[in-house]
C-alpha cells in the first residue's frame, strides 16, 4: 500500500540571539531543516510536499492555520533557550485539532555537523509518524479494498519497519537526555577562625562523579596559607579528602543549588621566627576533620559555569602555639569558609 502524498507547512520559530544561548546551527538553520525534510519524506513518501518558512516570533494558532489553509497540517518548531529541548506544535487539518510534543536532546560525542543532522532527522521522523496515520486514513477512503495478499514462503524475510512500502510505522521515541557524569572544579578559598586564629587564603581542586540521580561523590585537595600575628608565625594548611554532594536542581537548569559534606585529613604547619632566634622554629601536626558547605552557581555555557560556596569546617582538637614556653595563641578547631571558582563537565 502506498501512502497518499500530503502537504505540510513547517514554521520554524527563530531563536533570539540576545536572550537564547543555543549554539549556532543546533536550533534550526538550513542544515537542520534539510535533514528534517529528508527524514520526513522518507517516511511519508517522496510525493509529500513540505513548505518551510522561518518567522521571528511564534504566530497565533489562527494566523498559522490561515496562512496554510490548503495544507493537510501545520508544524510549528521551536527550541528552549539552552537548545536542549525542541517543541513541536502540530495542527491536523482533517481533525481540526492541535497536538504537542516535546523532545529532549542528549549530549553528542560527535562533531557539531553530525549533531545538527541527527537532531534534524529525529525531528523529521517524529513529525512524519504523527501524520503517517492521517495519510493512511485518506488512502483507505479513496482506494478500493485490496485482495488478500498471497501467503509468502516461510523463508522470505519480513520487511523492516520504516522500509519502503511498509505502512506499519511505529512512533519514534525522543532521544533520552544523557546526564553528565563527571565534573572538574577549581576554586579560590579563604577561611577565618571562629573564636580563635585560623585565617587563610589558598586554592582547591576537585573531581565529582555522579552516583545516582542528584547524588554525587567528590574527591578534593586544598591548600591555604596564613599567619598568627600574636606568635609572629606563618601557617600552612593542606587538606585531602572526599565526600558526597547533593544537587537540588536538574542539569538542564541555568542555575545550580546544592550542598555537600566532606571528610578530610588536615596537615597544619606553623613556622615562628623572632628577632632573637637564629633559625625558624617549625611545628606541624595531622588532624581529622569535616565540613558542610552550601553551594550556588550559574551555567555560563552548557558544560561550564561559576559557583560560590559558604560553609563551616572543623577539625578534631584545637592547636595551641607557644613561644618561649608561653602560650600566645590558639588556632580554633572551627572555621568559616568561602570559595569562588568554576566547574567544567566532561
Amino acid at each position: 500500500m502506498c501512502l497518499l502524498a500530503i502537504t505540510l507547512t513547517i514554521i520554524v520559530i527563530a531563536q533570539n540571539p540576545d536572550v537564547d544561548r543555543c549554539q549556532p546551527g543546533l536550533c534550526g538553520g538550513e542544515a537542520m531543516i534539510s535533514a528534517f525534510r529528508q527524514a520526513a519524506q522518507r517516511v511519508l513518501g517522496s510525493e509529500t510536499q513540505l513548505r518551510t518558512r522561518v518567522v521571528a516570533s511564534d504566530p497565533p494558532d489562527e494566523v498559522a492555520v490561515a496562512t496554510a489553509s490548503d495544507a493537510d497540517g501545520v508544524v510549528e518548531l521551536s527550541f528552549s533557550p539552552e537548545g536542549q529541548k525542541a517543541h513541536l506544535h502540530c495542527y491536523v487539518a482533517r481533525e481540526k485539532r492541535w497536538l504537542d510534543r516535546e523532545i529532549s536532546f542528549g549530549d553528542s560525542p560527535g562533531t557539531a555537523h553530525n549533531e545538527i543532522n541527527e537532531r534534524g532527522r529525529l525531528l523529521g521522523f517524529a513529525v512524519a509518524t504523527m501524520y503517517a496515520s492521517e495519510a493512511n486514513d485518506q488512502t483507505r477512503e479513496q482506494a478500493p479494498p485490496a485482495p488478500p495478499p498471497a501467503r509468502a514462503p516461510s523463508s522470505e524475510a519480513a520487511p523492516k519497519i520504516g522500509a519502503p512500502g511498509n505502512t506499519s510505522l511505529q512512533p519514534v521515541a525522543a532521544a533520552p537526555e544523557r546526564r553528565t557524569r563527571r565534573v572538574a572544579e577549581f576554586a579560590a578559598i579563604m577561611s577565618t577562625g571562629l573564636e580563635g586564629t585560623a585565617a587563610g587564603l589558598g586554592a582547591s581542586a576537585g573531581f565529582r562523579l555522579r552516583l545516582t540521580g542528584p547524588i554525587w561523590t567528590r574527591l578534593f585537595i586544598a591548600g591555604r596559607t596564613g599567619n598568627v600575628p600574636e606568635a609572629q608565625a606563618s601557617t600552612r594548611t593542606a587538606l585531602m579528602g572526599g565526600g558526597l554532594a547533593f544537587a537540588f536542581l536538574p542539569d538542564t537548569a541555568s542555575f545550580e543549588l546544592g550542598t555537600r559534606l566532606d571528610l578530610f585529613a588536615c596537615y597544619f604547619d606553623a613556622s615562628h621566627l623572632s628577632e632573637d632566634d637564629v633559625a625558624a622554629d617549625r611545628r606541624s601536626r595531622w588532624q581529622a576533620g569535616a565540613d558542610v558547605v552550601a553551594e550556588g552557581g550559574w551555567h555560563v555555557t552548557r558544560d561550564a559555569g561559576a559557583f560560590l560556596g559558604l560553609g563551616v569546617e572543623g577539625v578534631l582538637g584545637k592547636t595551641e602555639i607557644y613561644t618561649h614556653h608561653q602560650r600566645v595563641a590558639v588556632v580554633s578547631p572551627f572555621r568559616a569558609t568561602a570559595e569562588l571558582g568554576f566547574r567544567t563537565r566532561f
